[in-house]
């Protein structure tokens, strides 16, 4: 599990051409729901997956090279 709550894909934040994802957000027609979002180590690119069924499921990965905003998730 990441801490990583939310990604932003795009070079405008507030923009319109920038797409947002966040944990917890229904997807696919409301089916199912983000349910991690991670980096990985050895590339730096980020994946986001859904929970299917109650089985995690890779569903969207995006490149490092992609301008993207991340935001953590910091428990106190």
């Amino acid at each position: 599990m990441s801490d990583i709550r939310k990604i932003s894909i795009g070079t405008d934040y507030m923009g319109k051409e920038t797409m947002h994802y966040l944990l917890g957000q229904p997807v696919i027609g409301g089916k199912y729901m983000i349910c991690d979002i991670c980096k990985v180590p050895s590339t730096s690119a980020v994946q986001i997956y859904i929970d299917k069924n109650g089985e995690r499921i890779l569903w969207k990965e995006f490149s490092s090279q992609l301008p993207m905003f991340l935001e953590y998730d910091y428990n106190e």
